[in-house]
């Protein structure tokens, strides 16, 4: 591989990993502004007088294909979505989420890839591969470096694999065009992954200073969920 080649493959790798921080960021801001979220909420709504509880009883129907649709399209969330969850306005269809996927060659190539990968470092960092001459804190940490790894395998966050492999000079799979065409595809798929948290009412919330834009988010948030125009 030249220079050029290395500098174009080390950079993609970058980004992905930079691209993935931001999605985990996202969705803690998400996450911690849910209460924060709720309670502005509940105060708008006494405000304006109007009854949650019995908005929610005429409206359940709607409620619940809006929020089956958020929790089926978001990836890995098994908890249940809070109010601030719902991404506004989204306009994504997501029928083709139920068609069964198929993995292109490049995906199926890089997977069996790094799939070697896995193995080779299982065999350095699996407990039961461990020198016992390891002191303690030696074996807990190869030890947690192989759950890393193992979990992000499974989330395809091959470039964990790729830190670990580096840091015990293992070699690693120099399909370098290839990684690279997959990565940019996964670069795009996880940006779009970011915008609908960084379009979710939590996160939008998390976003507003002042109280009279976020009673304008939230004009929004009881207009899509019952239709009430304020």
């Amino acid at each position: 591989m030249g220079v050029s080649d290395k500098l174009r493959w080390r950079r993609c790798i970058n980004e992905l990993k930079f691209v993935h921080e931001e999605l985990k960021l996202s969705k803690e801001i998400s996450r911690e502004m849910a209460q924060e979220f709720q309670q502005y909420y509940e105060e708008y709504c006494s405000e304006h007088a109007l009854d949650i509880k019995e908005l929610n009883e005429e409206n359940k129907e709607k409620i619940e294909e809006i929020y089956n649709k958020e929790t089926h399209t978001s990836e890995n969330d098994e908890e249940t979505p809070s109010p601030g969850s719902l991404t506004l306005y989204d306009a994504v269809d997501g029928a083709d989420d139920e068609n069964e996927y198929q993995m292109t060659q490049d995906e199926t190539e890089i997977h069996e890839a790094f799939s070697k990968l896995h193995k080779k470092l299982a065999l350095a960092l699996h407990p039961d591969k461990l020198s016992s001459w390891l002191t303690p804190e030696e074996r807990e940490g190869k030890i947690r470096e192989f759950k890393k790894m193992s979990v992000a395998f499974k989330a395809r966050k091959y470039f964990v694999l790729l830190e670990i492999a580096e840091k015990y000079r293992i070699t690693a799979p120099r399909n370098y065009k290839q990684q690279n065409r997959w990565v940019k595809r996964e670069i795009v798929k996880i940006k779009m992954l970011v915008n609908k948290e960084k379009r979710t009412y939590n996160y939008m919330f998390s976003q507003r200073e002042d109280k009279s834009s976020k009673d304008s988010l939230m004009r929004q948030f009881v207009n899509q969920i019952f239709g009430i125009n304020l």
